[in-house]
């Protein structure tokens, strides 16, 4: 509804996007005035179309859309995205039309994502039912990831999808539920959980409007496998003011969210940005078998930052007994042999590193062991990458690497990110994801050790 050939318009840029990635099932336009746009079809009203369609964009003024899903329902359509705001968010009669497109919705059978929604990004279905200024990227770069996205906010799923895709990424898929008259959080929670594109589950949400089924999808994540990160935002009273005129939300106590989050497994976020490295940094590693951490690394104050995390999250960082100790001094250049362990100058030998992470590996002390590496010096950044890569297929463990190297040894974290390894560029949002791995694992400890029990 409302197909425009102008590509500046919520209609064009859909058709624009959709015929960009490829998109390979039928497209039919609505629009009272046009008879064809660009070679598609477009007809007076919906109940006038070719077929019944499985999913109808709005991008058609407020007042309009009852009558439409009226037509909607008529015609058996499955599901209707709605774009346009001025609904729940603005009180009033936003509100009460808000409740009237729902009832008209649901008494039809068409089921509603919004208003105020920015859409749903399919790259792996070739799929783009959205008008996001991500999508002006070339068709290359709108490409899959491992991550799945559910989003309250349109304009902020736009960036994290754009910071994937500067990274040699994308997203499995990006829902934004918008206003959630009808579909909400919890219920595309549900479906990406049986999602075999998605590897794990990334929430940025203002709140949860049926707590039981989004507890319930929480679980089902968990024994699915597939790590959940969430980003609550609204924290403030500022916060929650500005809730209250985007989507209509109601705010709660952050203590209750956090309270939630932990005790359903989910890693707790404080940034979108951070949401995306957590939620890709567990997607692609294996959960520890115990707690212990190991930390290599060839900078003394990234040693002490390290430290300073894992003290302040609660990460075991175990020391090295004094046979490992022992076994650490050949490789060690003015460095100290603790944990995090400093190598020193590596200007010289920097085959030093992957031998002390491999001994680290090989120590049961160490169930996850973190290299963190720097551009010192950044010609040792390729030849880093693919040893990391080497060592990482030698041990079930998981490997996650801190990347601090910025666009000097960039070589090296676009190797990594090519094979899939885990990794971050930022030691706030490894070692969140760390702490998330941690409490993960042993939660899958405790399931099985009851399930076995009941047995």
């Amino acid at each position: 509804m409302g197909l425009s050939a102008d590509q500046t318009k919520h209609g064009g840029r859909v058709l624009s996007f959709l015929r960009k990635v490829g998109f390979e099932g039928d497209i039919w336009g609505v629009h009272p005035k046009t008879p064809a746009i660009d070679g598609v079809e477009v007809y007076p009203s919906l109940k006038e179309g070719p077929t019944s369609p499985d999913a109808i964009i709005l991008a058609v003024p407020p007042p309009s859309i009852p009558g439409v899903l009226e037509e909607a329902a008529e015609r058996k359509a499955g599901g209707a995205i709605i774009f346009s705001g001025g609904f729940a968010e603005v009180g009033g009669e936003g509100e009460s039309l808000q409740r009237r497109v729902c009832d008209i919705a649901r008494a039809g059978g068409v089921r509603l994502l919004g208003p105020n929604s920015a859409g749903i990004i399919y790259p792996p279905a070739r799929t783009i039912l959205s008008f996001l200024t991500c999508l002006e990227r070339p068709a290359k770069e709108i490409r899959p990831g491992p991550v799945g996205l559910i989003t309250q906010s349109g304009g902020t799923g736009s960036f994290m999808f754009n910071l994937a895709a500067d990274r040699g990424g994308g997203l499995a898929i990006s829902v934004s539920t918008g206003n959630e008259a009808d579909v909400e959080l919890s219920e595309v929670f549900e479906a990406l959980v049986e999602n075999p594109d998605v590897r794990s589950i990334a929430l940025l949400l203002e709140t949860v409007r049926n707590g039981p089924r989004f507890i319930a999808a929480a679980r089902a994540a968990r024994a699915a496998g597939k790590p959940v990160v969430a980003c609550k935002i609204g924290r403030t009273e500022a916060g929650h003011d500005i809730m209250r005129t985007h989507t209509g939300a109601l705010a709660g106590p952050i203590r209750t969210f956090e309270a939630a989050f932990e005790s359903l497994g989910i890693t707790s976020v404080r940034s979108p940005a951070e949401l995306l490295d957590v939620a890709e940094v567990m997607a692609s590693a294996p959960l520890p078998p115990g707690d212990g951490v190991g930390v290599i690394t060839h900078s003394g104050g990234a040693a002490i930052l390290m430290a300073d995390r894992a003290e302040e999250l609660g990460i075991t960082l175990p020391d090295p007994s004094p046979e490992m100790k022992k076994k650490l001094e050949p490789f060690l250049q003015m460095g100290a042999s603790g944990n995090p362990v400093d190598l020193g100058g590596i200007v010289t030998q920097p085959e030093r590193y992957g031998e002390v992470i491999r001994l680290f590996l090989n120590d049961p002390a160490y169930d996850l062991v973190i290299p963190v590496s720097t551009p010192h010096p950044s010609a040792h950044s390729e030849g880093r990458g693919h040893e990391l890569i080497k060592i990482a297929g030698e041990t079930e463990n998981p490997l996650p690497n801190l990347w601090l190297a910025g666009k000097l040894g960039q070589e090296g974290a676009d190797i990594l990110r090519a094979a899939h390894m885990p990794i971050a560029e930022s030691a706030e949002s490894l070692m969140l994801a760390v702490r998330g791995m941690i409490r993960l694992g042993r939660m899958k400890r405790a399931d099985k050790k009851r399930i076995k029990t009941e047995k």
